[in-house]
């Protein structure tokens, strides 16, 4: 039975133990993580086990990942984390029915979307200085806007820490945790693929505090106009165009700097979707 030792957490002199999350860096097998109470009000994501046991190390289990998600994150993130998980799992396969699924064997793209939700905010809670410290230590700032936003290195802190720890190589369930703040980095030689697309709109359809009532107006106009245009239409690329221009036209609005990587990626989404369009009205 692998076991998780808890750390300090990276880049502090204390060992986190009340209500705030700690970081457990290290999978070594020599003791026990240190896991907050949490009260479990949200259900754990369909397949989860079968996830773990496809693309996870050997070692590792379910209860392992659940485990290290709540040593590293509050309770409210940990409970966002498998809602869009299970979320998730319903935008890759329509026809998922979480009631009854017993009924039929799980599709890949579910067992990654599943894992991809439950691990894309590992890094979340954790500090800007400490995210931007472990992303040169590990060389993983790949845009100017992830130095410019710090807190978007959660993504790929995230995704380096997934592969790492518990052993994951599918490039698509790494690239979806990567790319769910931003965006692809190289969009045009690069695309997003159908779960990254997917991870990215999931996560913004989600309030993450779990609590309507302190939610930012912005945010939520930003959240129930993306699942609106979802829901209408059931087309990734025109969900993530609208979700992209309504955070484009925020920054206007505060006249906050705009994030180059999201308009390269509306940029390209607009093209794709004009050549689709062309190729419709030639046809």
């Amino acid at each position: 039975m692998l076991n998780i030792q808890p750390t300090y957490t990276y880049g502090s002199n204390q060992l986190n133990t009340g209500n705030k999350p700690c970081q457990a860096n290290n999978i070594s097998g020599t003791s026990p993580v240190q896991v907050l109470s949490f009260s479990g009000n949200e259900p754990d994501p369909p397949y989860l086990k079968e996830a773990v046991e496809k693309f996870c190390r050997e070692s590792i289990t379910a209860e392992n990942i659940k485990d290290a998600l709540k040593a590293e994150m509050s309770e409210a993130r940990y409970n966002h984390c498998r809602r869009v998980a299970i979320k998730i799992a319903k935008i890759v396969d329509p026809e998922l029915d979480i009631k009854n699924l017993d009924e039929k064997e799980p599709k890949d793209i579910v067992l990654k979307a599943v894992l991809a939700g439950m691990l894309h905010d590992y890094a979340k809670d954790w500090d800007e200085e400490d995210l931007l410290d472990y992303s040169k230590k590990h060389e993983l700032i790949s845009t100017p806007d992830e130095e410019e936003f710090p807190d978007k290195l959660h993504a790929p802190v995230s995704a380096h820490k997934a592969k790492n720890e518990f052993g994951i190589k599918d490039e698509d369930i790494l690239g979806a945790i990567k790319n769910h703040c931003l965006g692809s980095a190289r969009p045009n030689s690069q695309p997003l693929t159908e779960l990254q697309k997917a991870l990215l709109i999931t996560d913004n359809m989600d309030n993450a505090k779990g609590n309507v009532k302190n939610e930012d107006p912005q945010k939520r106009k930003i959240r129930k106009k993306t699942e609106k245009t979802y829901k209408d239409n059931r087309d990734l690329n025109e969900t993530l165009i609208t979700m992209f221009g309504l955070k484009i036209k925020r920054s206007i609005e505060n006249n906050d700097l705009i994030k180059p990587t999201i308009v390269e990626n509306y940029n390209t989404l607009i093209r794709l979707n004009r050549s689709r369009q062309t190729k419709h009205n030639d046809s």
